[in-house]
């Protein structure tokens, strides 16, 4: 199965919008003072990595594509966006650096192409979410 060119611009989008999101809980965490700076270090660096994650994607769009993948690519946006909407409920910021690396692994299997990684990013993602 190909990620279409619009597929992989509606999933820039979203790991855009999980950029935003963890910088935004960085923000409220930073301002009451609980989280560390070494985990504060940890999230503005996925965020960083997402935001140009995304930018890659955007500008790539039209080549980007995935031989042989076994699921459509609903089951990556979708994934995407049940970490989204994670963000704003998780308590521990423990769990946020863990959710935010499973969001950055999924953008870099997809960025490289690798569909093997890719599911497995996805696997993983899914499995953090239960």
């Amino acid at each position: 199965m190909t990620l279409t060119a619009d597929d992989a611009r509606k999933l820039a989008d979203l790991f855009l919008d999980t950029a935003k999101k963890v910088d935004n809980y960085l923000d409220a965490q930073w301002q009451t003072k609980t989280i560390g700076r070494a985990e504060y270090e940890t999230l503005s660096e996925s965020a960083k990595t997402l935001l140009r994650l995304s930018s890659f994607m955007t500008s790539n769009a039209v080549g980007l594509s995935i031989a042989q993948m076994q699921d459509d690519s609903a089951e990556l946006k979708n994934v995407v966006k049940k970490a989204n909407r994670s963000l704003g409920k998780l308590n521990k910021v423990k769990a946020v650096i863990r959710l935010v690396a499973g969001v950055a692994d999924l953008a870099v299997a997809i960025t490289a192409k690798d569909a093997k990684a890719t599911w497995k990013a996805v696997k993983g993602l899914a499995d953090e979410l239960k």
